[in-house]
């Protein structure tokens, strides 16, 4: 884990290791903890894939040293409390007509079928792990 400045408003934590759903955890759960903690110089908490920022309010330029000594001290004692399981949403789509006018376009220029391409869009499942 390493803590730095951003110009003179920002605080960037980065959390070592692969980028994927155990690092992702880490992230979200030192955001939650960023959060809950609070600073007074602090408007807003942005986690991403390995890094966690933390913004100051232009008044606060100041406090950025003491922002960055505070990260360090939460980021030390944060921990990944694990979600009970994921869950599956499913989102119905539709493809053609008046959802989509531009789909025999779209697949005549693919040289594939008006299902074809419907089926390769929505074939596989994706995932997404969202933080509040």
């Amino acid at each position: 884990m390493s803590v730095s400045l951003l110009g003179d408003t920002a605080v960037v934590v980065t959390l070592a290791g692969e980028i994927g759903p155990e690092l992702a955890g880490r992230v979200a759960a030192l955001a939650l903890a960023l959060r809950s903690e609070r600073h007074a110089g602090v408007v807003d908490v942005v986690p991403s894939f390995r890094t966690v920022t933390l913004v100051l309010a232009e008044e606060s330029a100041h406090l950025q040293p003491e922002v960055a000594t505070w990260a360090r001290k939460v980021s030390a004692t944060a921990t990944v409390a694990l979600a009970s399981s994921p869950r599956e949403v499913e989102i119905p789509v539709s493809y053609g007509g008046r959802e989509g006018p531009d789909l025999a376009e779209l697949a005549a220029a693919k040289g594939m079928s008006e299902a074809e391409v419907g089926a390769l869009h929505s074939g596989d499942r994706k995932s997404t792990r969202l933080n509040s």
